[in-house]
């Protein structure tokens, strides 16, 4: 939104907004400068009485703080005298269908009241679906012989990735290169967990600026994809095309159809680019496609049974066979295109347009500026598992992370994340984090021991104890197994003997005869959880799945304190929502 020109804003007759909720009920990046703008004081309550708005907000139910965002936006907006040209819509990723379940009944209804407001002339059509994916690039191919030489070296032809994003959230993925890799899980366990290291000590230091951290930042990890089944597809649907991974592609905007199609985000690719680098770093062709995209499909499609089966998917009627084959079996663009082979795109041209760009992926970082300099920890979990066909699915990143040797190259970026750590903060902390849930708080209590260390080697031995050393931290963790994915284990019990970690409570829901997880390990340590938050003013973090667990951690706050205020559950929920938006209480799920 900040991209938008706000003095327009009053003039206009109709007007669309996105609004996502980050963090603790947190305003977007690419909307602060919008969102400061439409809170100033000084704008008159009826400066958007001329203005349509419709207003849907993305979120995630896991989060106490629900949509917070474009709720604020439409009330804003109306308060500041605009027009609902539809109901407020809510987009939930919890939603089995995702943000569709509610995205598609508020669009019928969006393009009924905008139908109305902008009623087509005689002879006048809406734009087809094949006008919005023509070609926004021209491409010419060199191809690959074996022997001239001409820069097929990748690292020579794509010496980097170009920037990914838009507005003030785009940046440039900084190549860094492998420094650790190993299995932090027995080897019995039938998950992968893995402790990656990258080395930033070969960077620039306008590269070091850019990925410059705190405990609780997030690193955004830019994948590939696997090269044999790339090479593969690529070869097979586009030999007449290329001839080779290694034929050179020119690859050059149409400014006309940028400019024209600006609503479309469009791919920065490089120029010249191997067929092999567009194809695996840059194209999701291992992703899972939109509905957009079986739209797109099924005006393509030349073979009638395929064309009336998309067809059948686009329909209002077919969303819930759509998502059963798409969304729940996480098909691949690949899959589609094979399952569909009719509406395949015969050019790179159309393929670029039809498959977006690879998205990173986002990971807490697992180090500690402070006691790991130049380096970038990630601790991630494999991801592999079966749909409902009892098909193997992996992750397109966590599958390639796991290949990754010393010194192979991974492109990354940092931004911003929902915890909020001072090391110079004396009052109580309570870390929930079962599973990679770990992550930001090792970062977290390595930094709190390297500054310990570094304020006694600085200090008198008469001198008294640094604030980072008395400060309280109670740390609450899960897993399935003591032996089997305890993370972290040695780092753990040594940062409790030493003092950095005042408590340490773990639940290993598989080892005992029920099963134990984190929230009854607090519900167990109520005195002193409540002493913290309560009586000393701390903070709680929660880290780690997005399913049950956030809530059922924020059910036994509750309880708790429902049993130590005198107002019972009326203050308690009181004193909770207190805690959540002086972001004394923070969530991050995934």
């Amino acid at each position: 939104m900040d991209e938008y020109e706000r003095v327009r804003l009053p003039g206009e007759r109709a007007v669309v907004m996105v609004a996502s909720t980050t963090g603790q009920g947190e305003t977007p990046d690419n909307m602060k400068r919008f969102w400061r703008f439409l809170r100033r004081k000084d704008l008159p309550a009826g400066s958007l009485s001329e203005t349509g708005v419709a207003v849907f907000g993305l979120g995630d139910s896991s989060y106490p703080i629900y949509n917070a965002v474009a709720r604020r936006l439409y009330q804003r907006l109306l308060n500041l005298g605009a027009k609902a040209i539809v109901p407020r819509g809510l987009g939930d990723d919890q939603h089995p269908r995702g943000y569709d379940g509610a995205l598609e009944p508020w669009l019928e209804s969006l393009y009924t009241a905008l139908g109305q407001m902008y009623p087509l002339a005689q002879g006048e059509t809406i734009r087809s679906l094949p006008d919005v994916y023509l070609p926004r690039h021209t491409v010419k191919v060199k191809h690959w012989d074996g022997e001239q030489k001409h820069d097929g070296d990748t690292k020579r032809l794509s010496p980097a990735l170009a920037p990914f994003g838009r507005g003030n959230m785009r940046y440039t993925p900084v190549p860094t290169e492998v420094r650790v890799n190993r299995r932090l899980t027995a080897e019995q366990h039938f998950q992968d967990v893995r402790h990656i290291e990258l080395d930033l000590s070969h960077l620039s230091d306008d590269e070091q600026k850019q990925l410059a951290y705190r405990p609780g930042d997030v690193v955004c990890v830019h994948p590939r994809n696997p090269s044999a089944p790339t090479a593969a597809f690529v070869l097979k649907h586009l030999g007449g095309v290329v001839k080779s991974m290694d034929d050179v592609l020119e690859v050059a905007p149409i400014a006309s159809r940028v400019a024209e199609f600006a609503f479309k985000e469009a791919i920065d690719i490089p120029s010249p680019i191997t067929v092999r680098e567009l194809a695996e770093a840059y194209l999701d062709l291992f992703g899972t496609p939109s509905r957009s995209f079986f739209e797109a499909l099924a005006v393509m499609a030349t073979e009638e049974r395929e064309r009336e089966k998309l067809e059948e998917f686009c329909s209002a009627e077919g969303q819930d066979d759509l998502y059963r084959y798409n969304n729940k079996e996480k098909r691949t663009y690949i899959e589609v295109f094979e399952q569909f082979p009719s509406a395949m795109p015969s050019s790179i041209e159309q393929l670029i347009e039809l498959v977006p760009r690879i998205k990173p992926r986002m990971f807490s970082i697992s180090s500690s500026p402070l006691a790991h300099p130049r380096s970038i920890h990630i601790t991630a979990a494999i991801v592999r598992f079966q749909t409902p066909y009892k098909r193997w699915r992996t992750g397109v990143c966590t599958s390639w992370l796991a290949t990754l040797r010393p010194g192979a190259r991974v492109f990354v970026g940092v931004r911003q994340g929902s915890f909020h750590f001072s090391r110079a903060s004396s009052t109580p902390v309570v870390m929930v984090g079962p599973g990679t849930g770990v992550a930001p708080f090792r970062a977290m209590v390595w930094e709190l021991s390297a500054s310990a260390s570094l304020t006694s080697s600085s200090s008198s031995p008469s001198s008294s104890s640094s604030s980072s050393q008395q400060r309280e931290v109670h740390v609450f963790l899960g897993h399935r197994s003591q032996l089997g994915d305890f993370l972290y284990s040695e780092e753990w019990h040594r940062h409790r003997s030493d003092g950095v970690v005042t408590s340490l409570h773990t639940a290993f829901s598989r080892d005992g005869d029920s099963k134990v997880y984190v929230q009854h390990r607090i519900g167990e340590a109520a005195a002193m959880v409540w002493d913290a938050l309560y009586t000393k003013g701390g903070t709680i973090m929660v880290a780690g799945s997005a399913n049950k667990m956030p809530k059922d951690v924020r059910k036994v706050i509750l309880a708790i304190a429902t049993k130590k205020l005198p107002g019972g559950a009326d203050a308690a929920n009181k004193w909770l929502r207190q805690l959540e938006s002086s972001k004394r209480y923070v969530v991050e799920a995934y």
